[in-house]
């Protein structure tokens, strides 16, 4: 029987302005282009081409339907709550599969995804990586085999795989997490969208693609996966070509393989691995960890 699987797309709705006050970025490049004047709430000009971009990935790629989709930046309609309700509601309905993603701000010290407080301005309110994986956790309908899948293209999003992680450990549920940068570093916006989106969808349309090995990571091992794309999006393009993106996506996921020894850490609730991609990589200060956590025993 074919999997059934549901998701939910997020823009942010926050603003910028008060990044100093509560630590909110995602960095804006694309050769410095300046953001279009004027703009209400989210001043990410990239958030809505993301969605639309990852829209059409889903549904006329994947097949995989779009149950609840935030692409505006009004307060009324894109806000904490409302998004928080999306996400319930896709976990309650018992697919196998749900995906998340996110486009937009990241909250300094945790990865918080970032809207605007509704009848405010300047106020942000946030969702928590423990907040959203807390609401898996108590989904109805719950049972062996269901798999979660996050990707968030936001700056601090490494939190993300921290928190899926320790959540991995803790519970042995099924949770891929697909980050745009690490815990202390921004993702990049640009007019036309997120670098690490545009790179993540295009690299997935190949032979050996993003989307290929996210799959790959099933029962019976819990899995996390987290690639750099912020940094190494911005390299593949100057590189060029989705055969450079390959090669990029599958030394992601190098710690497959039985030859992998660097980073190897022994822990009480069972062993991960993380591997540093080969020398043109790294010369770029682009890496790519991967994580696996070992199911508990039902």
């Amino acid at each position: 029987m074919a999997r059934t699987a549901t998701s939910v797309l997020i823009a942010s709705s926050a603003a910028d302005g008060s990044a100093g006050q509560q630590g909110i970025s995602r960095r804006i490049g694309g050769g410095g282009a300046a953001q279009p004047p004027n703009t209400k709430a989210g001043n990410l000009s990239g958030t809505i081409s993301d969605v639309a971009l990852m829209y059409r990935f889903l549904t006329q790629k994947l097949g995989v339907p779009v149950q609840k989709m935030f692409a505006d930046v009004d307060t009324a309609s894109t806000n904490r709550a409302l998004v928080m309700t999306a996400i319930r509601a896709a976990f309650d309905k018992g697919c196998d599969d749900v995906l998340l993603y996110y486009s937009g701000h990241g909250k300094q010290g945790d990865g918080a995804w970032c809207f605007e407080a509704p009848g405010s301005v300047g106020i942000n309110e946030f969702v928590t990586p423990q907040e959203v994986l807390g609401a898996w956790r108590g989904r109805a309908s719950k049972r062996a085999g269901q798999k979660l899948i996050i990707i968030s293209d936001s700056c601090h999003s490494g939190w993300w795989v921290e928190a899926a992680v320790a959540e991995g450990q803790q519970t042995g549920e099924l949770i891929i997490v697909q980050a745009a940068c690490g815990v202390s570093e921004q993702s990049e916006d640009t007019p036309d969208g997120g670098v690490f989106t545009k790179i993540f969808v295009k690299m997935s349309h190949g032979p050996v693609s993003n989307w290929m090995l996210l799959n790959r990571l099933t029962h019976p091992v819990s899995a996390v996966a987290f690639l750099a794309g912020g940094v190494a999006g911005a390299f593949l393009a100057k590189a060029g070509g989705v055969a450079g993106g390959v090669a990029l996506v599958w030394s992601a996921f190098a710690a497959f393989t039985p030859t992998c020894t660097e980073g190897a850490v022994e822990r009480s609730t069972g062993r991960w691995f993380s591997t540093v991609g080969p020398s043109y990589m790294t010369t770029t200060n682009s890496w790519s960890w991967l994580w696996l956590v070992p199911e508990r025993p039902s």
